[in-house]
């Protein structure tokens, strides 16, 4: 069963973000670009894979949209997060790792507030896409397809394009690293059916990653 979603202090952290990103056009990405460049170049690349692999998974072309925007929103909580905690170089301490943790459900209460058509569903994968397949993630616990399908496509390409990335705390790992970084992970973190799609397509998420790439046979070049 899930938990509760947590009240406090997110929902009063969401608040603080809601009154600060009250720009004309696009205000959610907007604000993110301006708050960590690094965050923004992340989530605009996942929009993409996102899409191709729910196209892979059959969702309806009607869908796509939505499932690509509410990839795109999916870290709109980090809004709330210092960005102190997000540009550090070291490992984070328990207390930042639980501050960096809220952005899930400081997400969920900004995005669950608008009225624009599919919020409820960006609001629901900016909510979940740090939950696990075997139930081990956050901040609800969920297992398997209790979560939405969109959080789950969202689960895979977060990661791997996060981890196709140098941060400042790591460099970006290599392609073989990444694989088995994900298969390593099957049936715990991510959904095996999606998983399955993504690795048996994984020359198309690279020309999406990477469209300046060399070609297959130099991609799996160690870069670490």
């Amino acid at each position: 069963m899930p938990h509760p979603i947590p009240y406090l202090p997110a929902k009063d952290q969401a608040a603080a973000v809601a009154t600060r990103i009250q720009i004309p056009h696009d205000p959610v990405l907007s604000a993110l670009h301006r708050w960590s460049r690094e965050t923004a170049q992340h989530v605009h690349a996942l929009a993409e894979l996102a899409a191709h692999l729910g196209r892979l998974a059959a969702v309806p072309a009607s869908e796509i949209p939505l499932l690509a925007r509410s990839a795109r929103l999916h870290d709109i909580g980090k809004l709330g997060v210092s960005w102190n905690i997000l540009q550090k170089a070291g490992p984070l301490t328990p207390r930042e790792r639980s501050a960096m943790e809220v952005h899930t459900t400081i997400g969920w209460h900004l995005l669950s507030s608008r009225r624009r058509p599919g919020a409820q569903v960006a609001a629901r994968v900016a909510l979940e896409h740090h939950e696990r397949w075997d139930g081990g993630g956050y901040p609800q616990g969920l297992w398997k397809d209790s979560t939405h399908l969109f959080s789950r496509i969202t689960a895979i390409c977060d990661v791997f394009d996060a981890l196709s990335r140098t941060r400042v705390y790591r460099q970006a790992w290599s392609l073989q690293r990444i694989v088995d970084h994900l298969e390593s992970n099957r049936e715990k973190h991510f959904d095996p059916a999606l998983l399955d799609l993504f690795i048996a397509n994984i020359e198309d998420f690279l020309d999406i990653r990477h469209p300046d790439r060399q070609p297959a046979s130099a991609a799996t070049t160690p870069t670490e």
